[in-house]
């Protein structure tokens, strides 16, 4: 796995190779199959963790709902490992980002970038969060399902207090990079454009 930011790069060990990453458009949060309820996408507004121009930017609109950009049919196999993972970056606005996965019951992650506030909901193998760099975190969870067959992966805002909530129609957080892998701890990030 790479560790670092941008700048310092090392090897943290020797597994190097890319496995398959099963989240389509995984750079692309604007674009289907992904879609958006309650909130829109502004494609390549900043540098990702990688210093190229293809970071996104989920931003809330001003209605009263969840805020959220969802994949759906997304197939696992019942007992096998994954882990999923996203870069997460703050804009300024001190909106949690939320990863949810259907894969034994709703599997959660609620991560602030401005405070590092992590917390988990359900069975999850492990959870973790790092430093990329630059202000980004990648984020991830490893978990078994308990069924085979297609799941839904949730990239949520949520105000910090409730996950309905009156959104202002410009906070939001960055993200980049979603990933899905049939693993156990987080890989090296492959994009599946």
């Amino acid at each position: 796995m790479l560790i670092g930011n941008k700048n310092s790069l090392w090897v943290k060990s020797q597994d190097l190779t890319l496995y398959e990453n099963l989240i389509l458009k995984s750079e692309a949060f604007n674009l289907s199959p992904w879609a958006r309820y309650g909130c829109s996408v502004s494609a390549n507004v900043i540098n990702s963790p990688f210093d190229d121009m293809v970071a996104d930017k989920l931003v809330e609109n001003s209605t009263t709902t969840t805020h959220y950009a969802v994949q759906t049919n997304i197939y696992t196999v019942v007992d096998l490992e994954y882990n999923l993972s996203c870069y997460v970056k703050s804009s300024g606005d001190g909106r949690t980002f939320k990863i949810l996965v259907n894969a034994r019951g709703n599997l959660e992650i609620f991560f602030n970038p401005d405070t590092e506030t992590f917390y988990t909901s359900g069975t999850i193998i492990s959870s973790n969060y790092t430093n990329e760099g630059d202000g980004w975190y990648r984020v991830d969870m490893t978990f078994t399902p308990n069924s085979t067959g297609n799941k839904v992966v949730l990239f949520q805002l949520y105000d910090g207090v409730e996950q309905s909530y009156l959104g202002d129609g410009v906070s939001g957080v960055y993200v980049f990079g979603s990933q899905l892998t049939q693993t156990d701890t987080v890989k090296l990030y492959n994009p599946n454009l």
